[in-house]
């Protein structure tokens, strides 16, 4: 039935309806109809939306010809020939993209749908390297795909929970931040007085990146490796080493002297000041707690977490109570620590007996690159080499955001 009897016979029904002239069986002869109709029009709009889609891929170039090629129509014996486009999305965050970039990694043959996705996007990244932009980009222009750059940085963070603390940006080049030093405080001003300005201080935090590298090796069964198992391989390797390397950084990073950031441990820590030292002989006491919470400013309270290894938390303050035999610390389970309303970071880079309390969010850090992964074979040793690759910078913007405890050695 075309469209045109269609809508004509569920017409004729209509009218009977109108007129009280209607059977059951005219009555769910018209259902059907109307259900068909229904069914006819949600077909013709998804026809349109995929054409719409088509025709849009094509003109933004992510549609390519794959061959000409014979088209038929066999209701009416008539035979068309045109060119067939592949319309399926080539980026570098496509499901294409990334098998063919696997399989190149692999040293195994792509499909054809991959080959041109492989060299859609790495042409594409080329050009944008001519004009100074290498985000994502290989020394050898390979680009990663995102899932598994996305993969990589969610188990970096994994292994580095004060990347989901601190400041981050991407920033190519680097970045420059400026935060306030000193500031004056207001002052009372008699009506008609000459007002006498005071200056509030300013720093300059500049950051570029420095290289965090990883070496993976594997024997030749890589080609054998599915797909699936490959990924989950490299994101997982990948991933752990540069958020371990990540998180040792902005704890004890000693500069670019050393091609690094610097940590929480350049900064100054003065006993009294910003400091509360324990005696080596002795143990660690809720008056310790209270005088090292204390030493925070105010200001850095909202944002304060205190940052210590397992064992320092389970042997020096997991059993602290102050005098009226409560507890300082609540301990929610194995994910969730508290001392004193202050959340616990566990961190085992910390050193033993030793605990900072502060605001993360006043450490600024830049990764100004994308993760890279680069391939190769030893064929001395027949194996494969991949080398991840990471740009990262840190440093304590604020040096009055954190408050150390220590115990004399």
């Amino acid at each position: 039935m075309t469209l045109e009897e269609l809508i004509a016979e569920l017409q004729a029904l209509i009218d009977a309806a109108e007129g009280g002239d209607l059977s059951d069986e005219d009555a769910e002869r018209m259902a059907q109809l109307t259900d068909e109709l229904n069914q006819r029009t949600s077909n013709a709009n998804a026809v349109q939306e995929r054409t719409a889609a088509a025709r849009a891929a094509i003109e933004a170039g992510q549609a390519t010809p794959i061959e000409s090629a014979p088209l038929s129509r066999a209701a009416g014996g008539m035979q068309f020939s045109g060119s067939i486009a592949e319309t399926t999305d080539m980026g570098a965050d496509s499901e294409t993209y990334t098998r063919a970039f696997v399989h190149y990694l692999q040293r195994r043959q792509m499909s054809d749908a991959e080959r041109r996705s492989f060299e859609h996007v790495n042409i594409e990244q080329r050009t944008y390297a001519d004009t100074g932009f290498t985000i994502g980009v290989a020394d050898a222009g390979r680009v990663v795909p995102v899932e598994l750059v996305n993969g990589i940085i969610e188990v970096a963070k994994q292994y580095a929970p004060l990347l989901d603390y601190i400041t981050l940006n991407h920033v190519p080049g680097g970045v420059k931040y400026t935060v306030e030093g000193t500031v004056q405080a207001a002052s009372a001003h008699a009506e008609g007085a000459t007002i006498t300005p005071t200056k509030d201080t300013y720093t300059q935090v500049s950051l570029g990146g420095h290289e965090i590298t990883k070496l993976l090796e594997i024997s030749d069964s890589v080609e054998r490796m599915t797909i699936d198992a490959f990924k989950n391989w490299l994101v997982g390797n990948l991933g752990k080493a540069v958020g371990w390397k990540v998180s040792d950084i902005i704890l004890s990073g000693t500069g670019s002297a050393n091609n690094m950031g610097s940590g929480i441990s350049t900064l100054t820590f003065t006993t009294g000041t910003n400091q509360i030292q324990v005696a080596a002989n002795a143990d660690l006491t809720a008056a310790n707690v209270f005088d090292l919470i204390g030493l925070l400013p105010g200001a850095f309270d909202p944002n304060a977490v205190f940052i210590m290894s397992k064992k320092t938390f389970y042997a020096d303050f997991a059993g602290l109570m102050d005098k009226s035999k409560n507890t300082l610390v609540t301990n929610e389970g194995r994910d969730r620590k508290n001392i004193q309303g202050y959340d616990v970071l566990l961190d085992e880079r910390m050193a033993l007996h030793t605990a900072y309390l502060g605001d993360l969010s006043t450490i600024h850090a830049n990764m100004p690159e994308a993760i890279t992964v680069k391939a190769d074979f030893d064929i001395t040793r027949n194996v494969n080499q991949y080398l991840g690759v990471a740009m990262f910078d840190c440093v304590p913007a604020v040096s009055s955001a954190f408050v150390k405890l220590a115990k004399a050695s």
